[in-house]
Formats: C-alpha cells, structure tokens, sequence
C-alpha cells in the first residue's frame, strides 16, 4: 500500500524504498527494522489499548496491563514473520524499561487532553485511515477527535521529535498536514487543531493552514507521478546513512553498497562478503564471512546468526555472497563479531558452482 507519507520527506526519501512499500513482497505485517522500532509499535498498541477503554466509558485501563497485553502480541507476531519459536524475549531488548516508563506516563497525559477535548460528535478513533476523495492517497493518524466545532488529529511519536533548534522535525508537521487535508477531504471541515504527541516531551501544536496542506499534497501528487512513470523501472535512489538505516530494500540495493563506508558505523553497521564456513552454536549458528565491503574492515569476521531469517529463511550456504544491514555488536570466543537479529535485513546470491 502506498503511504501519502512517504511520499513527501524531501531529501530523507528513497524512491527504491518507495517501490517496495508500494508493492509489498509478503503480506501479514514486516519485521521491524530495530529493537527502538519494535518498541515503539509496542507503544503505539499499548496506547491504542488504553483510548480503547476511555472510550468505552470504563475509565483508562491500567497501563501495565495494556502495555503487557502488546508486548505479548508483538511476541507472537515477530516469532511468526521470522518464522521462528518464540526467540528472545522483548523484555530483554536495549530500552524496554525507559519505553515502558514514558508509555505509562504519556498514557495519563492523552487521557487528559481526551478530556480536554470535550463531548465528541463521533467515537474516538484509534489509528484511524483517511483517504482523498479520489482514493489515491491514505494514512493513518493515531487519534482522531471529532468535536462539534472542529476534530482533533493526535499523532503519537515514540521517538525523537524535535530538532536541535526545539522545532518539530519537518517529515513529522508534514506528516500531519497532509493528515488534515484528508480529513477535510472526509468531513468538508478543517481540523481546529494538530498535535505531534511525544512520549517524551510536551505535546507539540501544528498550526494547520489550509494552502499551506492542499500545496503539500500538489507536491506528493507530483511526486508519485514521477514514481509511477517509471514503474515497473528501477527507482532511482538517494542513499544516505539516515535514508537508509531503517530501509527495508537496503541489503538488495546496489547503490546503498557503494555509498555506505565506515564512517556510517556508528548509527548502521552492514557488510557483504563471502561465506566461507558455517558452525553450529550453543544458541543458532555461526557464519565466516570474507569481508569485503560495508562499514566494517575488510577481512574475516564473525557473524551469530541467532535465528533463520533472510528472504528464503535458512542459513546462507558456503560460498554465497551475503549482504547484511542492521547487525548488531557481538562477542564469539572472546572476539569481536556481529550478531544478525530478526530485525536485520539480508540478502544473499549462491555464487557456488
């Protein structure tokens, strides 16, 4: 499905990203890209859980049983995309008490701005999809208030939201916008007020200017027309080390492997080499891989591959070339090595023979 908001992010879009968002390989959901990602759709659940119950009249529920309540599904869920038992637990991940905790903190501070709004014209509405009257454009915004003078668009960030200068961050106000232009497409009426809605941090007003949202939708109208004049075409790309950190095409897509050095380490951490050996271990596998591009150095490396994973599932055999984005620092016979989790992306060609 094709998402209004990714259609405008200036220079953080990838166009051969877009392609694959517009035409998803596999249905039932995708991997999540890092452990913050994968919390932040656990926060997001949670939150959904908890307006749930506000609205019906039974009072916020306890937070912890809503937070349990998603980390529970989202268990689940990445045990069945990875197609793998159960794996490690989430509670384990980098971040999981401090996401917990601001969750359980901006939970009491929706349930007042939901009063704050008043008595509602409509139900409220969690992750609500809004489309353009000519069903070319959607998405969803996380809360959707419909007063009688006017609805209230509420969405959550679980991330970082502001810039160093203390502005919202451009993709995010953008985000929003095209949010209200849909819902006046929808109802005939502007939304009197747009909130980015931090999980850390003070909520956030956007001031919604009607030319200002119908301009920014001209612009992704534009912009799609130059994507699909080119499909079934490759996309051209734009890689960058933000662009692509979180990129679901980045193991497959040439133009990422000659852009990313070692300077991209600190924030993404890839490499492509050869297999050379495959060994059992005490918890999954481990791969020699030949290093030779990426942004480790070249030479042999060590990488724990804790679960099947990769578009086929299985093991990459001897003498494939593998490509792995998103590893994570590991530590095998007391050297060091990478560890491929279910959220890397990896992509491999069976060079033998």
């Amino acid at each position: 499905a094709y998402e209004i908001k990714e259609c405008d992010r200036s220079s953080d879009v990838c166009s051969s990203d877009l392609f694959a968002q517009a035409f998803p390989a596999r249905d039932g959901g995708h991997i999540p890209a890092s452990p913050a990602a994968l919390l932040g759709l656990i926060a997001h659940s949670a939150m959904r859980r908890v307006v749930e119950d506000v609205d019906r009249a039974s009072g916020p529920s306890d937070p912890d049983e809503a937070w349990q309540a998603s980390v529970t599904e989202a268990q689940a869920d990445l045990a069945r995309q990875a197609g793998t038992g159960p794996g490690d637990s989430i509670q384990n991940l980098s971040g999981y008490e401090t996401m917990k905790a601001r969750f359980r903190f901006a939970s009491m501070r929706l349930t007042c701005l939901i009063r704050e709004a008043g008595s509602l014209i409509e139900p409220l509405m969690t992750e609500q999809q809004l489309e353009s009257l000519d069903r070319v454009f959607y998405g969803a915004v996380d809360l959707l208030l419909r007063r009688q003078h006017g609805s209230w668009l509420v969405d959550y960030k679980t991330g970082t939201l502001l810039d160093a200068d203390e502005s919202p961050r451009p993709q995010y106000r953008i985000q929003l916008l095209i949010y209200a232009h849909l819902e006046h497409e929808t109802t005939g009426s502007w939304p009197t007020r747009a909130v980015l809605f931090p999980f850390k941090g003070k909520p956030v007003d956007v001031a919604v200017e009607p030319a200002e949202c119908s301009a920014l939708v001209g612009r992704a109208r534009e912009a799609m027309a130059r994507y699909n004049s080119r499909v079934p075409g490759q996309q051209p790309s734009s890689p960058g080390e933000s662009v692509c950190r979180f990129c679901s095409q980045a193991a497959r897509c040439d133009d990422f492997w000659e852009a990313c050095d070692p300077s991209w380490g600190e924030t993404l951490r890839a490499v492509e080499g050869v297999v050379v050996g495959v060994h059992a271990a005490r918890l999954g596998s481990v791969l020699e891989v030949s290093v030779d591009n990426g942004t480790e150095s070249a030479g042999l490396m060590q990488i724990r591959w804790d679960e099947p994973t990769g578009e086929a599932g299985g093991l990459p055999p001897v003498e494939s070339r593998v490509r792995c984005v998103g590893l994570q620092p590991s530590v095998l016979a007391g050297s060091a090595g990478l560890r491929v989790r279910p959220w890397a992306r990896v992509f491999w060609k069976d060079t033998a023979g």
